[in-house]
């Protein structure tokens, strides 16, 4: 609450870690939100829309680089995508780091440490490749991308996810 309260730019990334650890929930969140002694005090606002941000479908992010996602989103208007969203394909579920379901569209935050050795490498473009089967469309977004050049990666997503939507309907009178 005193970070969002002093408007820090790490009290997303805060929360979300504190969330992912387990140091705090989003029911003893929204509690503490809800408190008597808390209203009117600086940062519960903010705290309160951040926790409403995280509820079923829209929980805390895994990792930095989906929390530099979360906040391109945010900070270039883009649709609010599903956080953590699980995709049925035939082996099990693919869980997306994001997705806009209602077109199809899947991102994929990539670290090194995690998807660019091996193993994962393969098994990510065979997940790509089930996944396109369904309809889908995956964009894999790495670190300096999503650090450096946010502008980019919110164009990107934002071309492709209206070249999704369904074509509007011209209503004949």
């Amino acid at each position: 609450m005193d970070l969002a309260g002093r408007k820090d730019p790490l009290f997303q990334f805060a929360l979300d870690r504190g969330l992912r650890t387990g140091k705090t929930s989003l029911s003893q969140l929204a509690k503490l939100v809800e408190e008597p002694w808390t209203r009117g005090r600086r940062g519960v606002r903010i705290l309160g829309v951040a926790v409403q941000e995280r509820t079923p479908g829209l929980g805390p992010t895994d990792s930095e680089m989906e929390e530099l996602f979360a906040r391109i989103v945010r900070e270039f208007g883009l649709p609010c995508p599903q956080r953590q969203y699980p995709i049925s394909v035939p082996d099990g579920v693919n869980v997306a780091d994001f997705a806009y379901p209602q077109v199809r569209l899947a991102i994929e935050c990539d670290s090194k440490a995690w998807h660019l050795h091996g193993d994962s490498f393969v098994e990510d473009r065979l997940d790509d490749a089930v996944l396109a089967v369904q309809g889908w469309q995956v964009l894999r977004f790495t670190w300096v991308p999503l650090r450096w050049k946010p502008a980019e990666v919110a164009s990107t997503v934002r071309a492709v996810y209206e070249q999704r939507l369904p074509p509007r309907r011209v209503q004949r009178r």
